[in-house]
């Protein structure tokens, strides 16, 4: 049998699998951290991804390490060779005067940057740089492979925040295939902690669309995760907080938020991937998940408390705890303050062009309170402003 049909027979092999366990494309890719894409292309044998693909697709689809052996025959007795990858040194040689090392630490600090960039301006602007920068990055590992571990870890950061960048403009569907190229970037790296912390923005992605599915994400992110720092698993337990409260499932809901307020730092750590999990992100990340689970009163308090809190440099955060405000306002019946809540969330958002935090100002829009009193100066003021809004 040749390469080219073995890995055919090992798609085909993945797709009776997937369909038994009574998953489509989608829910697969979203339990492996790959794209939907990928799940077709391997099924039709088009593709063979790595073998940490089909490990855990073995965990996801209950197949008892099956697929992974056959991936292994496969490889071991027919995968051909692969010609050493060549170098574009007329680019990398740009951040690379000192030798390997010098060019991967510039291009860190070079995101670092954008990260604050984005944490000030909000996404508009900034997706093109950002791809940009993730290109350069991919010639300079071809370079200088010395670097390959850092170059990983540096390639999943930086998808990790071009993700973020398509989520905040309100495509979710494009952040989550960065958000999965980040945690297979970070498995390249053997960095546990950093993979777990991919696997927990796909699970906070997906809980817009596919709520159950945050859930199934975020316990495999808290499970990689457990051995590493417990600023790193606060954020995670409230990840998995959040997805609970998504589903409706108060229980778990409050036990993993209890979990990230026990493990929950004095500061935030600001060398971290999660720089930006401290206090005011716990409370914010706790009254968003109590808005979900009707808690209102509560949530009005800690969502307050976290808008008094929120280091300044995160003004696009503000938009969305300001919505967020609003809803759990609306939910008290308290129709002034929330129209002004929700118009202060939108100003924010409009000005640092965050779609997805005036989708969530629309959100507030539609709640029934609002929607009942269309003649209200404070729901006739969002209205006007909402329908100029950029």
């Amino acid at each position: 049998m040749t390469y080219i049909q073995a890995q055919s027979d090992l798609g085909a092999r993945l797709a009776r699998a997937r369909k038994q366990a009574d998953l489509t494309q989608q829910e697969l890719a979203h339990r492996v951290s790959y794209s939907r894409s990928t799940i077709a292309n391997t099924e039709s044998g088009r593709q063979c991804p790595p073998r940490s693909f089909w490990a855990d697709a073995d965990a996801a689809l209950g197949t008892g390490g099956a697929l992974t052996a056959d991936f292994d025959r496969i490889t071991s007795s027919s995968e051909p060779s692969t010609p050493p990858a060549t170098a574009d040194n007329s680019t990398a040689a740009a951040v690379r005067p000192g030798g390997p090392g010098e060019s991967v630490a510039r291009l860190r600090d070079v995101l670092d940057h954008y990260r604050r960039l984005d944490d000030l301006l909000g996404a508009s602007g900034l997706v093109g740089p950002v791809t940009a920068h993730l290109g350069l990055l991919e010639q300079v590992g071809r370079a200088e492979v010395a670097t390959a571990t850092e170059v990983d870890r540096l390639e999943a950061e930086t998808c990790q925040l071009l993700a973020w960048l398509w989520l905040d403009l309100d495509k979710p569907a494009r952040a989550r295939d960065f958000y999965a190229r980040a945690v297979r970037a970070a498995r390249r790296a053997g960095d546990d902690a950093l993979a777990s912390y991919m696997i927990g923005w796909l699970s906070f992605a997906a809980c817009g669309d596919d709520p159950r599915d945050a859930v199934v994400l975020a316990r495999m992110a808290v499970a990689r995760g457990a051995g590493g720092p417990a600023s790193l698993r606060a954020w995670l337990a409230a990840v998995a907080g959040r997805a609970h409260a998504h589903v409706g499932d108060r229980e778990q809901a409050l036990h993993s938020l209890g979990e990230a307020e026990r493990l929950l730092p004095d500061a935030p750590d600001r060398r971290a991937a999660w720089y930006f999990f401290g206090s005011a992100a716990y409370t914010g990340y706790r009254g968003t998940s109590l808005v979900l689970l009707g808690q209102a009163r509560d949530a009005q308090r800690l969502l307050e408390d976290t808008l008094a809190g929120l280091d300044g440099t995160f003004v696009r955060s503000r938009a969305l705890y300001e919505a967020q405000l609003a809803h759990a306002l609306a939910d008290l019946d308290e129709l002034e303050q929330a129209c002004r809540h929700a118009h202060q969330a939108a100003e924010v958002a409009s000005a640092t062009g965050t779609v997805r935090g005036l989708r969530a100002v629309r959100d507030v829009r539609r709640h029934p309170l609002l929607a009942a009193n269309p003649s209200h100066r404070g729901v006739m003021d969002l209205d006007e402003y909402l329908l100029f809004a950029s």
